[in-house]
């Protein structure tokens, strides 16, 4: 008679902190795969990119591909210098988000490290793409196009907030929120103090 042998229990860990993998644990997917994922706002996606340490430079060019579409968006309704200032403006945003996310939920109690913040946020960034079709000539795709852009923004950033730092949508809106109002107070900051 042999002795059973004791099945180790599979914790889901966060932030970077990767578990063994177990023998029947799916592989990791594809770039393409994630991005996908990441838009129709699989949270199973955004775990595995906030546990995955080489993701960053996936995240990165997330945030740099909606940057450009951004500017491209903007730069042909409102010039390239606006274009320009428009794809620097979403990776300042991508960075400062996340080190205020990252910042917020450690005040409130949660484990929170930046590098995985960065990979969930990288790509909960993808909607800012979205925005290359203002090249369309058209006022009711452009409304179209941002109104949908930006609700799939706000939803893309809650997943991952959620899904990064274990917490509720309700605690990943309310930390999002209060990262957007910290951001754009310290900008008016700034403006008044450039201004002076």
């Amino acid at each position: 008679m042999s002795e059973a042998e004791p099945q180790a229990t599979e914790v889901p860990e966060r932030l970077g902190h990767e578990a063994a993998p177990a023998a029947d644990a799916p592989p990791h997917r594809s770039f393409p795969m994630r991005l996908v994922g990441a838009l129709r706002l699989d949270s199973s996606v955004y775990d595995e990119i906030a546990r995955d340490d080489g993701a960053l430079g996936q995240a990165a060019l997330v945030a740099v591909l909606g940057a450009l579409g951004l500017a491209i968006g903007t730069a042909s309704i409102a010039g390239q210098g606006t274009g320009l200032l428009a794809g620097i403006t979403v990776l300042f945003f991508w960075l400062s988000i996340s080190a205020l996310v990252t910042a917020l939920g450690r005040f409130y109690g949660h484990t929170a490290e930046l590098p995985p913040i960065l990979r969930v946020l990288g790509f909960a960034s993808a909607p800012f793409f979205l925005r290359v079709a203002d090249v369309i000539p058209s006022l009711p795709v452009h409304v179209a196009i941002r109104f949908f852009a930006t609700a799939l923004l706000i939803a893309t950033y809650l997943v991952a907030i959620r899904q990064a730092l274990g917490v509720t949508t309700g605690r990943a809106a309310f930390i999002l929120v209060v990262s957007v109002l910290v951001l754009v107070f310290f900008l008016f900051l700034y403006l008044s103090l450039l201004g002076t």
